[in-house]
């Protein structure tokens, strides 16, 4: 009793043929997915660091105001021992 299996030398020509396109086919959806999920996430990410710059530039950045009090207060500090 033979079993039967998928490869290569027992599959009819069209058969062979039909799941090759389908696969070219799978794999050209798969590569237009990801490039499109690509381009998203770029496209995020950029909104993102333009936010970002906005905040810094606008001295609204949280961290920002966090560490120019921390200079202003390092900086009157020292004042205060020259004086």
């Amino acid at each position: 009793m033979q079993e039967s299996s998928d490869s290569e030398s027992e599959i009819e020509p069209t058969v062979y043929e039909r799941r090759r396109e389908l696969n070219a086919w799978k794999t050209v959806l798969a590569e237009k997915l990801f490039t499109d999920t690509k381009k998203k996430l770029y496209a995020e990410k950029l909104k993102q660091l333009e936010k970002r710059q906005a905040e810094v530039l606008s001295q609204e950045a949280a961290d920002f105001i966090r560490k120019k009090e921390e200079i202003l207060k390092e900086y009157h500090d020292r004042l205060q021992i020259l004086l």
